[in-house]
Order: C-alpha cells, then structure tokens, then sequence
C-alpha cells in the first residue's frame, strides 16, 4: 500500500552489524510502502554505519550520534520523525511484511484508538526456531493494564502510536532495561488501545549473559518503580503496590531459575525501597 498516513519507524543502533541488514530489509518487504525509516548509530565501532549507507533508498534516514543509550537514540528519532503515526523496531528484530499496514488499519479504522498493538513472535538467536507467540488481547484505556505489567495489553515495544498533541512523550534518559514500559506508561494516561492478532514482530532472543540481562533487568524495574513514583501524577497507592509485585515476581522466578537464591533475596530487598 503506497497510501495512507506515513509511518515512521525508530531503529536504535549499536554494534548492529551482524542483523540490521535483515531488520532494515523487513521494512523495505512492508505491504505498506508509506513509511520512513531513522536509523540512529548509538556510537558503534563496528560496520553498522557502513552497511545503513547501502541502502540507497530515499524514505531511510540516518543519524550518528556518540554512545548515549538506547533511551536517547529513540529520542532522537522520536524528535526527527514526520509521520501521522510512529513504531519502534530494534535493529536485531525483524517486521512481518504486513506489520505496519496491520497496526495502522486498526487506527484508521477506529479514530478514538491512541495506540495500537499486535501478536509478537519469539524466535531463538538465529531466527531458525520459533519459541512462542504472544498475542495481546485487551481494548480500552491500557493505563491500568500497563502498570499490572499484563500481557494483554503490553508484550513488548509492539505499539503504534497515532500522533497527537498529548504524545510528545520521551523515553527516560538512562534506562536500558524496562524503559518501553516506562515509556508506554507516560503516554498511556490518556486514550485508548486495540489490538490486532496478526504478528506484528518477530523478537531475537539469546543476547548477552543470563548474569548481566538480570542485573541490568533489575535495575530496570528499580528506576521504573522510582519513575512512577516520583513522575507520574495521580498513580494511587494501589497501583504502585500492584507493579512493586509484579516486578519482585518477575525478579524472584528469574533469579531463582538461575539458581541464585541470595541473589533473589537481595533484589527484592532493592525492589522494596
């Protein structure tokens, strides 16, 4: 579809050598050709520029910044996007070819929608073994959802979002783990989300150490919890309560799968103050 609102798409950067290529090429397949792309370099050192510069179409635009995190890198896109409608898609990850025309019928179908979402798909690090399939289910205000960290309204940065004087909303600087919902939280006071069953991400798992994704998981959710207390107006103490769980749960069965029992103790302990 080469008409219809145009669609932004924020790829942050880093390192990427070795996948955006793929990431980048999911785009170009898209049914809805009414898209642009921005590209932000985070900072690598490897071949990540070179390999973003090939690609010799118009509707890709790049941008290279010093290595500032990832929160900063969407920001940049975020503030040098054109579209009526705008989505996120790392640059390990790839779109199915009707993600974005899925995602954006919902909105020009039903005009009082803010956001919209899809069913994501978990792949092994290779993209050669599909782990599961997870499809949200919810439509409504997703606030209340959001903050009950519920699968059937947040899977993922899986949202697309209709422009609007009420989402000039940035993403917290300094977060890399949890700074979606972070981000998703602060849009989503207001408006409503739907969401379609169609596969609208295929998600790359199988990065990093199991040790390292858990530390910085941790931190994470304790400068969330800190975010919502301190920069979200009118988050009531119940609310606060329910994510403080909901995280401490997810802390607890991660840690004590890797066998760490103290290190559970000690990150519920961190998730308590």
């Amino acid at each position: 579809m080469s008409t219809g609102p145009l669609i932004s798409v924020i790829m942050p950067a880093l390192n990427a050598a070795s996948h955006i290529g793929d990431a980048i090429r999911s785009v170009l397949d898209q049914t809805w050709q009414n898209w642009e792309l921005l590209v932000v370099d985070n900072g690598s050192q490897d071949d990540t520029a070179r390999i973003v510069s090939e690609f010799n179409d118009p509707r890709i635009r790049s941008f290279l910044e010093h290595r500032r995190g990832v929160a900063h890198a969407r920001n940049k896109g975020l503030d040098n996007m054109r579209g009526s409608f705008f989505a996120f898609l790392d640059s390990d990850d790839l779109l199915p070819p009707r993600s974005l025309e899925a995602r954006a019928s919902i909105l020009l179908a039903r005009p009082e929608l803010q956001f919209a979402d899809g069913a994501m798909e978990r792949w092994n690090a290779e993209m050669t073994s599909l782990i599961t399939t997870v499809t949200p289910g919810y439509s409504g205000p997703p606030f209340e959802r959001l903050i009950r960290i519920d699968p059937s309204c947040f899977i993922g940065n899986t949202w697309m979002v209709r422009r609007s004087p009420g989402t000039e909303v940035r993403f917290p600087i300094g977060m890399s783990h949890s700074e979606d919902l972070a981000f998703y939280l602060l849009l989503g006071r207001e408006g409503y989300y739907g969401s379609t069953n169609e596969v609208v991400l295929r998600y790359r798992t199988g990065h990093g150490s199991a040790m390292s994704d858990l530390e910085g998981q941790l931190n994470g959710y304790v400068r969330l919890l800190l975010l919502v207390r301190n920069e979200i107006p009118g988050v009531t103490q119940g609310q606060f309560k329910a994510l403080r769980q909901r995280v401490q749960g997810i802390m607890l069965r991660s840690y004590l799968k890797e066998m760490r029992p103290l290190a559970a103790i000690k990150a519920l302990l961190r998730l308590w103050r």
